[in-house]
């Protein structure tokens, strides 16, 4: 693993990701190496921007695996506040509200377009990756009345 996971505040995290374009054999290379990462630090899931790659891909530690130009084209169900932190910020934690229900519609690698309906812990994880893409960090959603831990 030559990439390191980028640590917030670095500016980096705030640069929003562009859609893959071309899938070529690069775009497999990095989703292994990103879930290599994601494995190795004992993370749910990790975005392409948080390793300093401004592609909208995203790797997770269920099924589906990983996600190249994710778009969540319906939410529904509740509005859930869950406990949630993040690779890029090591240490802090804090409750953010979330659906608890998504569609999202995705890539795979031979670029099939494939929709998913994503509940609970899953869809948490997702919408929390695609935030990334949009140089959003958890943090930035946080209700006021969260204990959040650590500090900078």
């Amino acid at each position: 693993m030559t990439r390191e996971i980028l640590v917030h505040p670095d500016y980096r995290l705030r640069i929003k990701a562009k859609p893959v374009s071309i899938l070529n054999s690069t775009i497999p290379a990095l989703i292994e190496e990103m879930r290599e990462i994601m494995v190795s630090h004992n993370g749910m899931g990790l975005a392409a921007p948080q390793i300093d790659v401004s592609l909208e891909v995203a790797v997770f530690n269920y099924k589906p695996f990983y996600m190249i130009n994710p778009i969540i084209i319906k939410v529904s169900g509740e509005l859930v506040l869950h406990p949630e932190s993040c690779l890029s910020v090591p240490g802090r934690s804090g409750e953010v509200e979330r659906p608890d229900k998504v569609k999202v519609r995705y890539w795979e690698y031979d670029g099939t377009i494939r929709e998913g309906v994503f509940k609970g812990y899953e869809a948490f994880c997702i919408q929390h990756e695609i935030d990334h893409f949009r140089g959003c960090l958890y943090l930035d959603k946080i209700k006021e009345n969260s204990d959040e831990l650590g500090s900078d």
